[in-house]
């Protein structure tokens, strides 16, 4: 089936599935992916203002900073108003160059957003949980 109004191919209705109960699900899925993106913009600034804060206890400015990743100072802005987010890597490299754990860089806010029941795998008790893993019945259904 061909969209008439966009000229590309439009999704087919699932059977069953009414226009009105398409409608319904498509505008819970936006709302659904808007309220990601919502807590995506905000995890964002929160590392950007964490950088900006380990920025200025170390005297340091946004310029130092590209200069130090290799990209143009520009870029680095961007990065810190939250509109783009850093990449994990350059992440890393700032921490190294900061002379700072990734955790401290990230700081307390961030890693506190999301828990799973597999952070406990994560550290010095990694072969104890995954102990009680392998004891798990074989039927055992995941985390998530």
């Amino acid at each position: 089936m061909w969209c008439n109004r966009h000229g590309h191919q439009a999704a087919p209705v699932p059977a069953g599935e009414s226009m009105q109960e398409e409608n319904k699900r498509l505008k819970r899925e936006l709302a659904e992916a808007r309220r990601a993106n919502e807590m995506a913009d905000e995890r964002s600034e929160l590392i950007a203002s964490e950088i900006r804060a380990w920025l200025a206890r170390r005297k340091l400015t946004q310029g130092d900073l590209a200069r130090h990743l290799g990209i143009a100072r520009s870029a680095v802005s961007v990065r810190m108003s939250g509109a783009r987010d850093f990449t994990l890597v350059e992440l890393m490299e700032i921490a190294e160059w900061l002379d700072v754990t990734l955790a401290d860089l990230l700081g307390p806010e961030i890693l506190r957003t999301r828990r799973s029941p597999r952070t406990e795998l994560v550290g010095a008790g990694a072969s104890e949980a995954s102990e009680k893993l392998l004891r798990l019945d074989s039927n055992q259904q995941p985390f998530d």
